[in-house]
């Protein structure tokens, strides 16, 4: 295992993408396919991937970067299929004791392919509802393409709302915290003016809003 490596000439190449408050969950349908994805209770953080490099969502060096050392050993390998040194993820570490020192890879900041393009890119085992990460380790997050606008959708999202509601209760500790929906053709926002700003293409929808 390699201790992650301080490399000051590396910037990033941009604040990871922040959605912007959906509102109460189910109450104004979006229109269009989104891809719906659990959201985590973690840190957000940049990769880059060659250097072992990691960034929290305010664009500095991530604090506790050394305990995601396994999981940075096990991206490395995976880049040679994905087309991006820059990957956007969620860091698994001291809110839950469930997926220590893990990597769920969210987003590859490749703003010329579409959302639904990119997933088939990401590196990792694909993380499901209800399956608990392993420790020190590197996943992908599942995205389910759906448009709430057709009430068969709507049934899937609102199995899966409670589903994890009531993971939280089994596993005794707020895993999730509700859904993220993020327009399928929507290309990966490029900027560095401001951490704070929001994403118009990404909707979260939390348990309290």
């Amino acid at each position: 295992m390699t201790s992650p490596i301080s490399h000051p000439t590396i910037q990033p190449l941009t604040f990871p993408a922040r959605p912007i408050n959906g509102g109460k969950f189910g109450l104004i349908p979006k229109s269009g396919l989104r891809l719906w994805s659990p959201k985590l209770n973690g840190w957000r953080a940049l990769v880059h991937v060659p250097t072992r490099t990691l960034f929290n969502r305010e664009g500095q060096p991530l604090s506790i970067a050394k305990e995601f050392s396994a999981a940075l050993d096990q991206l490395r390998g995976y880049s040679i299929v994905t087309p991006t040194d820059w990957l956007d993820c969620e860091a698994l570490e001291r809110r839950h004791g469930i997926g220590r020192g893990t990597l769920i890879v969210l987003d590859a900041i490749i703003p010329s392919i579409p959302a639904y393009d990119r997933y088939n890119l990401l590196p990792g085992w694909p993380l499901e509802i209800g399956q608990k990460p392993d420790p020190n380790s590197v996943y992908r997050l599942i995205q389910y393409p759906l448009d709430d606008t057709i009430e068969a959708h709507r049934i899937v999202l609102w199995n899966k709302w409670t589903q994890m509601q009531s993971l939280n209760k089994q596993w005794s500790c707020d895993f999730y915290e509700g859904l993220v929906a993020k327009r399928a053709d929507s290309p990966y926002p490029i900027q560095l003016r401001n951490p704070k700003a929001e994403t118009p293409t990404w909707a979260k929808h939390r348990w309290a809003w």
